[in-house]
């Protein structure tokens, strides 16, 4: 069985105490910063020239003392502006550098009939295997915070914001079956 490890063995104690104090609303040194970045810009400053997403990332988070990593996006130059990108059930376009969805549910009508599959134990597994291995990249500077496949982060694929914010009020329960909250 593979190593549990514990966000304050991997992090250092300032870093640690400064997210904890901010979690027990206490007043810590500073305010501890947190970030989703998918700057083209920012990750040739810090990681000019490297190819693997993850560690190019990391420098950028380390390079600018980001206490808490909550996900990156892939960066984009310049001349990919415009450029479609499809899979996943999805089609995506980069504008202005950043990876934007068209969701495909446009509607409540089209919300109602959606339907989310449970993880099977294959996925769990690789889920949790995958945030370990970037709580591990990111420590000793940097604590990685999972910022999707929980919450309202189904709804940032299928659809926009006008037909979520209308579901929550029409048909809040057809939010909490999609969420798996029945």
């Amino acid at each position: 069985m593979p190593k549990t490890y514990f966000v304050e063995e991997l992090l250092e104690p300032k870093i640690f105490e400064r997210i904890m104090k901010a979690i027990r609303f206490e007043e810590p040194d500073r305010v501890p910063i947190w970030d989703y970045i998918d700057n083209w810009r920012v990750r040739e400053y810090f990681a000019p020239g490297e190819k693997d997403s993850l560690n190019a990332h990391v420098k950028v988070y380390h390079g600018l003392g980001i206490d808490l990593c909550r996900g990156f996006g892939p960066s984009y130059n310049p001349e990919e502006n415009g450029r479609s990108i499809i899979g996943g059930g999805l089609e995506r376009r980069i504008l202005s550098q950043t990876l934007w969805n068209n969701p495909p549910v446009k509607s409540i009508d089209e919300l109602k009939k959606y339907s989310v599959d449970p993880p099977s134990d294959s996925d769990v597994s690789e889920y949790v295997d995958f945030n370990r291995k970037y709580s591990k990249a990111f420590a000793p500077l940097t604590m990685w915070v999972p910022g999707c496949g929980v919450g309202f982060d189904i709804y940032y694929s299928i659809t926009d914001l006008k037909v979520f914010s209308l579901a929550l009020k029409k048909i809040p329960e057809e939010v909490k079956r999609i969420m798996g909250e029945e």
